[in-house]
C-alpha cells in the first residue's frame, strides 16, 4: 500500500505529462521522477477510505468496458466518505453531434470546409478504436497540412499544434536514456520486460499478428466511449452520489483552478472532453 506524505490526499491516475506536485501522481510509464509507477489494471494500491480526491483525464476510455465498473469501484473504495471523483473523457455526444452536423451539411450544401471537418470527425469517432499502429490515420492527417487547422485545434487543443506545425520530433537516444534513468525501479522492470518480449517475438512465426495484438493491448486505443448519460450511470452504479457534468474550470475540489490540470486561464487543454464529478 502507498502512503501519502502530502498536504492533500489527492490522486491523479494515469497522469502522463500533466500533473501537480501537491498531488500523488501515478502512471504505468512515469514521465517524471515525481510520478509513481502503477498499473491500475491491478487495482489502486491504497487503503479503504483514504483519499480526498481521485482524478483521471482520458484514462477511462482506454479500459475495456467489462473492466470499467471494477476500476470505478476501486476509485470509490479508496475515497473517504465525502471524497470527490473527477473524470475527463472524450465526449461521445460532442463527437456525434459534430459528425451529424457536417454529414447533414455535406448532403444538403457541401463546402470544402464541411468536407474536411466531416473527414476529421470520422477520425475522432473511429480511428483510435480501430488503429493497429501508434498515431493511426489521425496522426497522418495532422501531419499533412490540413486546411481545417482551426477546427482541429478547437477540438483537441494546443497539444496537437506541434503535429500540425511539423515540429513534433522523436526523442534522441540521450533523451531516451535520461527518461529511462529517471524511472523508478518497478517502472524500469516493466519497460525492459516489454522491450524484451517484443524483440523475442520479432523472430517468431506470426510476428505481424503479435505486433498488432501487442499494440492493441498496450493502452493507446479506445476500448469504449462515454457520453454524459452513460458516464453518470457508471458512477451511480458504483455508489457515487451528486453526479454532475461540470466544466474544465468548475469543480467541488478545493482550489481546483490553481492545479491547472484541465485548463489554465481561458484555455482548456482537451476541449473535446466531457467532465464529470461525483461524491462518495
Amino acid at each position: 500500500m502507498i502512503k501519502i506524505d502530502s498536504k492533500h490526499r489527492y490522486l491523479n491516475v494515469g497522469c502522463g505529462k500533466r500533473f501537480h506536485e501537491d498531488w500523488l501522481n501515478i502512471d504505468v510509464l512515469p514521465a517524471d521522477p515525481v510520478v509513481i509507477h502503477c498499473d491500475v489494471t491491478k487495482g489502486l494500491p491504497f487503503e479503504d477510505n483514504y483519499l480526498d480526491v481521485v482524478y483521471h483525464s482520458h484514462v477511462l476510455e482506454h479500459i475495456p468496458k467489462a473492466e470499467a465498473r471494477e476500476f470505478i469501484s476501486e476509485c470509490y473504495r479508496v475515497l473517504r466518505p465525502g471524497g470527490i471523483i473527477r473524470i475527463a473523457v472524450p465526449d461521445l455526444e460532442g463527437i456525434v453531434r459534430n459528425y451529424l452536423k457536417f454529414l447533414d451539411q455535406n448532403i444538403k450544401n457541401p463546402t470544402k470546409e464541411s468536407k474536411e471537418n466531416y473527414d476529421w470527425m470520422m477520425l475522432e469517432l473511429f480511428d483510435q478504436v480501430v488503429r493497429d499502429r501508434s498515431g493511426g490515420e489521425m496522426q497522418a492527417y495532422l501531419q499533412n497540412n490540413p486546411g481545417n487547422r482551426s477546427f482541429i485545434l478547437s477540438r483537441l487543443g494546443e497539444e496537437v499544434r506541434p503535429l500540425l506545425d511539423g515540429s513534433s520530433s522523436k526523442l534522441s537516444l540521450s533523451q531516451k536514456l535520461r527518461k529511462f534513468s529517471a524511472m523508478s525501479s518497478s517502472a524500469k522492470v516493466f519497460f525492459v520486460r516489454s522491450v524484451l518480449s517484443s524483440l523475442i517475438h520479432q523472430f517468431l512465426p506470426g510476428r505481424k499478428y503479435y505486433q498488432v495484438g501487442k499494440f492493441r493491448s498496450e493502452g493507446e486505443i479506445h476500448q469504449w466511449m462515454y457520453d454524459q448519460y452513460s458516464l453518470k450511470a457508471l458512477l451511480e452504479n458504483a455508489g457515487f452520489k451528486e453526479v454532475r457534468k461540470v466544466t474544465a474550470f468548475e469543480s467541488a475540489v478545493p482550489s481546483w483552478k490553481k492545479f491547472k490540470l484541465d485548463g489554465e486561464g481561458k484555455v482548456i487543454f482537451k476541449p473535446d472532453s466531457l467532465f464529470m464529478e461525483g461524491v462518495k
